[in-house]
Order: C-alpha cells, then sequence, then structure tokens
C-alpha cells in the first residue's frame, strides 16, 4: 500500500519530495490553498500521486499586488516581467497602438512559399528580414515612443509577438530584438499593431509593463480604483514540472496563475510558452480532474513523452493553448472542457496532439510516426485558431463539440490533420466557424486514406477543405449553412462521398482548383458520389473552365445515384430531410 504524505505550505511539498525515496509510489495530499513563486519540480520519480480530496488550488503569483495611484494610472512594482495579468477576475489585455485593429507595413516579400512537404520556403529567410519591418511613417505620430514596446506582426497561421529594439521614423524601418517567425510582408499578409506602448490616451481597463523602471502600469475601468481592485500577477514559470518520470497521477487540483517569457514569438501551434502544468520526457502520466486557469502559456504541455491521458479537466483563459503535446505518443485526451484559450497568442489550438507534431515539414530522415492518439468527448469553445490539429495517425477524433474557433488566423480549421495517415474523424459536431478561410474538418497535405464520418457542421461555410490529400471516405456527414457552401478538393484525389447530407441556402460549390501550373484536375479525379443528398439552388465547380466536365455532363455525374433538389431551403428543411 502507498504511504500518504500531507502538505499544505510549498515547503511541505518540496520537502516531501526530497526526504521519499523516488521509487517509493508515495502519495501525497495537498491540504491547503498554496500560494508560492518557484515551481514544484517533480524529477526521477515512479509511481507518485499528487491530489487534493477537497480540490485545493496551487497558484504561482501574488494575488494581494500593492496599488498606488500615478496620475491617470494604477501603479505595482514588479521584478519580472508578467505575460499576464488579472484584474478582479478578469484577463486583461496590454495597451495597443492602434487601439483597435491594425495598420499595415510596405514589405513585399521575396521569398515564394513552396508547402510544407517541400519545406517551406523556397530559400531560407535572413537574418535581416525576419527582423526588420518597414512601416508607413505617416501612420505612426511624431510623438510615438517605441520604447518598451512590443510589435504584433500578422501571418497567415501564425504571428510574431516580438520587441521593438529601434525605431527610424525617417525610413521607417522597425528592428526587433528578436526573430519574427516569417518575414515581414510573407503571404501577402501586412497587417501589424504595437502591443505595451505607453503612447496617447490612457486605455481604460488596458496595462503595460514598463521596463525600466519595473512597474506595471494599469489603467482602471469605470468604478474601479485602487480601494476595489485586487490585481493577479503571475511569477512563477509553470506551477508544476514534471520531468524524466513514470507513473505519475495528479488529480483534482485547482491550478492558477502561472507566467512565460514575454517578448518571444509563440511559434507554430503556439508551441514556445511554458505550461502551467509541464511535462517532459516521461511515461504513463495521468492527469485528471485538473482546473486549469490564468496561465501566461499553456495550459498542459507535454514534450517527448508517452503513455499519457489527460481527462476530465477544465482549462479555461490561457495565453496559448489548452492542451499541447509535441513529439509525444500513445495519447488519450478525453472528457475535457477547454474554453477561451490564445488570449495572448493567436496561434494557440485548444487541443494539440500527435506524434510527430512539433515538425511541421516533412523532410528525409526524420523520426517516424508512432503511437496513437485518442481525442474523444471534449468541449471546445473560443480559440483564435483551430479547435483541434492532430498530425500523423493512425489516430482517432471523435465525439467531440468544437464551436468558435478560428476567431483570428486563416488556413485551418476546427478538426486539423496534416499527414493523417488512416486517422478516424467521426461523429463531432462543429459550428460557428466565421469564415471562408476556415473550415470544419481540414485535411492537409500528405493525409490518406482517413474516414471522415458522422460528423455534423452547422454555420461553417467550409464543411471540408482537403489540400494535397488522397484515398479517403467521406460518409454519413450532414452540413447545414445559411451561406454559400464550399468542398475543397485542393490537389486532392480519389475522395470517395457516401450518404452525406448538404444542406445551404446558397449554392453548393466544389472548388478543385490548382496553383500548380502544370497540373489539371476534374472533379471526377477528385471525387466519386453514391447515395448523397445536395440541397441548394445550384451546384457549380470551381474552376469551371477547368472542371473537366461541361453542365449538363456536371449535373449528370452528380446526379448519378445521388439526391439533388434545386431550390432555396424552406424553413423546415432540416425535418424534412434529417431523419
Amino acid at each position: 500500500m502507498k504511504k500518504i504524505y500531507y502538505a499544505s505550505t510549498y515547503d511541505e511539498i518540496v520537502s516531501t519530495l526530497v526526504s521519499i525515496d523516488k521509487d517509493e509510489g508515495a502519495i501525497i495530499k495537498i491540504e491547503k490553498d498554496i500560494i508560492f513563486s518557484k515551481p514544484i519540480e517533480i524529477s526521477g520519480f515512479t509511481g507518485l500521486e499528487i491530489s487534493s480530496e477537497k480540490g485545493h488550488t496551487l497558484t504561482g503569483g501574488t494575488g494581494n499586488a500593492k496599488w498606488k495611484k500615478s496620475g491617470d494610472y494604477l501603479t505595482c512594482e514588479v521584478e519580472k516581467e508578467p505575460r499576464i495579468l488579472i484584474i478582479n477576475g478578469r484577463f486583461v489585455q496590454k495597451t495597443s497602438f492602434p487601439v483597435s485593429g491594425y495598420l499595415e507595413n510596405t514589405d513585399v516579400s521575396s521569398y515564394t512559399w513552396m508547402n510544407s512537404q517541400n519545406g517551406g520556403w523556397d530559400k531560407n529567410p535572413s537574418t535581416y528580414d525576419l527582423t526588420h519591418i518597414t512601416v508607413k511613417s505617416a501612420d505612426i505620430p511624431e510623438t510615438f515612443d517605441a520604447t518598451n514596446c512590443d510589435i504584433r506582426a500578422i501571418h497567415i497561421w501564425d504571428e510574431s509577438t516580438v520587441s521593438v529594439k529601434n525605431y527610424d521614423p525617417d525610413s521607417g524601418i522597425i528592428e526587433t530584438a528578436n526573430e519574427m517567425a516569417h518575414p515581414a510582408g510573407a503571404f501577402d499578409v501586412h497587417k501589424y499593431q504595437f502591443l505595451n506602448t505607453k503612447f496617447g490616451t490612457p486605455q481604460k481597463g488596458r496595462w503595460f509593463y514598463e521596463r525600466t523602471e519595473k512597474k506595471i502600469y494599469y489603467c482602471p475601468a469605470d468604478g474601479e480604483n485602487e480601494n476595489n481592485i485586487t490585481g493577479m500577477i503571475p511569477v512563477s514559470q509553470s506551477i508544476i514540472i514534471i520531468k524524466d518520470c513514470k507513473n505519475i497521477h495528479i488529480n483534482n487540483l485547482k491550478i492558477s496563475l502561472s507566467n512565460s517569457e514575454p517578448g518571444v514569438i509563440s511559434g507554430l501551434r503556439a508551441i514556445n510558452p511554458r505550461g502551467a502544468l509541464q511535462v517532459e520526457g516521461s511515461e504513463n502520466i495521468t492527469l485528471d480532474a485538473l482546473e486549469i486557469e490564468y496561465s501566461g502559456g499553456q495550459g498542459i504541455k507535454f514534450l517527448n513523452s508517452k503513455n499519457i491521458g489527460v481527462t476530465n479537466c477544465k482549462i479555461k483563459n490561457c495565453a496559448s493553448c489548452g492542451i499541447a503535446t509535441f513529439e509525444c505518443e500513445d495519447e488519450h485526451i478525453s472528457y475535457n472542457v477547454i474554453n477561451d484559450i490564445g488570449l495572448a497568442d493567436f496561434s494557440a489550438v485548444s487541443v494539440h496532439a500527435g506524434g510527430k507534431s512539433e515538425l511541421v515539414y516533412v523532410m528525409d530522415g526524420c523520426k517516424k510516426e508512432s503511437g496513437q492518439t485518442i481525442i474523444q468527448s471534449n468541449i471546445i469553445d473560443g480559440s483564435p485558431y483551430c479547435g483541434i490539429t492532430c498530425n500523423g495517425g493512425p489516430h482517432i477524433i471523435k465525439n467531440n463539440k468544437v464551436a468558435l474557433c478560428m476567431q483570428t488566423l486563416k488556413d485551418g480549421g476546427a478538426i486539423y490533420c496534416s499527414r493523417a495517415d488512416g486517422t478516424l474523424i467521426k461523429d463531432n459536431y462543429i459550428s460557428e466557424v466565421p469564415s471562408d478561410t476556415a473550415y470544419a474538418i481540414y485535411l492537409d497535405e500528405l493525409s490518406e486514406s482517413c474516414t471522415v464520418d458522422g460528423n455534423v457542421s452547422v454555420d461553417v461555410n467550409v464543411p471540408l477543405s482537403c489540400h494535397i490529400a488522397k484515398n479517403c471516405a467521406v460518409s454519413n456527414n450532414i452540413a447545414i449553412n445559411n451561406d454559400e457552401t464550399r468542398i475543397r478538393l485542393i490537389r486532392s484525389k480519389n475522395f470517395n462521398f457516401r450518404n452525406n447530407i448538404i444542406l445551404s441556402e446558397k449554392n453548393i460549390t466544389f472548388d478543385i482548383k490548382t496553383y500548380m501550373p502544370d497540373e489539371k484536375y476534374t472533379l471526377k479525379d477528385c471525387a466519386t458520389f453514391s447515395g448523397d443528398v445536395f440541397c441548394a439552388p445550384d451546384i457549380e465547380v470551381d474552376p469551371r473552365e477547368n472542371s473537366g466536365l461541361t453542365v449538363c455532363e456536371k449535373l449528370e455525374f452528380i446526379r448519378e445515384n445521388n439526391r439533388f433538389v434545386f431550390r432555396q431551403l424552406p424553413n423546415d428543411i432540416c425535418n424534412k430531410y434529417i431523419d
């Protein structure tokens, strides 16, 4: 029987970890809420369990900041820059210029994006191009002070937030302290904004960190003053760190308020920020019934680990991802509720998992995929980029409910898979994905032999997007949309559509465009259809001149073994065609 130890302070937890045999298989019971400034490090243990019968909270910072009034601001001295600030239980955004929206840089990129399977850019971007942005000097007032600022450059599927090193108003050139993920102006995207700025009229309900003074400046919202606000400031980078362990079980704890390094890009899928609970190089790790909020990075982050389970957790209000695993195998992520993540990092994903997931580019000699990831019965609501990303395979993604993802960036989906090999995507419910460049289910480069079955999408303009994918079965899915509906089969072949229902207020379009000049696809190359129901005013193939079918041939091809209704949807269409 495992021996039980009790802890009510940080020092008691640390002293217990020091005193016990690492192979003892002990249980540490947390008996009180604990506030501390350094992480709990668990290294080299086997069979350890940490839990709390009453669900006590481990907090990695302070909740009693001492505020002083300074003009329009309340200030608080903080030695190490926090990445986030919580005021009266509210995640507070940093000051920005402009206050809303973006400015546009004038950079014209000389680099051509090939695709991930070909290594990304046609040539490696230079250090200069990754550390310089050219702006319109007229957009920036002469009195603007760029010192102390960060700059956020929007790309497509990620963004770069880096500190400003220098700004020359005569040339309009900004030099950054760290490299961006992509050159400015890449992908023909030019949006940028300044963050953490002292410039202009105080922005109510926002804050900045004065790096020279080492102070937080917070401009109170209406009704707030130094006597009625509680400021929660993260100090500890991670709350719990587990390294080189086996058979570890953490359950029934609340984890709140952790920091991560500011001024450095978060990276694709927001890989770089730390996790409030971080696991590295470990095996047989179970996290159950945890509540995690106010993380300055990820809620939960796994690196290079295997046989991991994350179940029944509630994760919300995180700067980066909710649950993120990189270079892991054999993962079970189920019955979790994840709300409002990516509050500082737009490339963040609610759940990111799946084998070789740190490696976005497919290169010869890379580690082969191994293990299986199961992402099941999670509820996801609110993310700036994808809801679920899962690379490699064969994996299982089923019974998840995903809403309000892709709120900021483009070229992603509620469920996104690249290099998916035999992955099953089944019985998921997806709603409110807001644009034509965001998709319900996205099978990206080198995905093959996947099954997309029994999923429902509501108010998503593109229920299925496929890019350089092949040999997949799409069956028994329902898509209901009050706008134009597009099925994207870009450079994709041999998709078998069977018994699907698409109910569209406007036209249904099959998009088979190719951006390669020597390629030509017909709809027959891309897909076959059997037993499907299409209800819309009309059906189209884009591009028409490259469809490989005349109008009559096209309609007969689609109609064969399918039901095709040419008219606007009546109010009772769902009841009429879905039984």
